[in-house]
Order: C-alpha cells, then structure tokens, then sequence
C-alpha cells in the first residue's frame, strides 16, 4: 500500500504542474486574443495551428506518447484560447 500511496502521490504532484502549464498557457492565449482584437486578425490561424499538430506529435513520439493522444489535449486546448478569443473580439 505504501508503494500504491507513493505512486499517486506522484501522480497527485504531476497533475498540479499540469494545471499550473495549462492556466500559463491560458494567460498567455489570452494575450494573444488581445493583440489579435487590436491588430484586426482572425482568432483562428488553421496553417499555426497544423504546424503545432505536426510538432506535437513529433513531441509526443520522441516521448513515447501516442501522438493522437496528444494531438487530442492540444485540439481541446487550441479550441479553447479560439473560443476565448472569440469571446475577447466580442468585447
């Protein structure tokens, strides 16, 4: 059982730094809703967002991930900032 305890604790541990990566990342989109409203440009760019594809995925094999499993957080990520986006160009 202590090993059991041991390995959620990890788990536990790294789920946190995942939320503290995704709420940067968030503030950071948020930026860039911002600069896109002043600048007049579309909230979605589709060619950034197949580059970033591609380089998850390169991402995700080089560590052994199955690239579809982290093409997948990114679309949920990427759909988001674009709804924030949205939001930001709303007012």
């Amino acid at each position: 059982m202590d090993e059991l305890k041991s390995l959620r604790d990890s788990l536990d541990r790294i789920d946190r730094s995942l939320i503290e990566l995704i709420a940067e990342r968030f503030r950071i989109t948020g930026e860039v809703g911002q600069l896109k409203k002043r600048m007049n440009l579309p909230s979605t760019d589709r060619e950034r967002e197949r580059l970033q594809m591609e380089r998850i995925s390169a991402l995700a094999e080089e560590y052994g991930l199955d690239p579809q499993i982290a093409r997948s957080v990114l679309r949920l990520l990427i759909d988001e900032a674009v709804r924030n986006h949205n939001r930001i160009k709303e007012g």
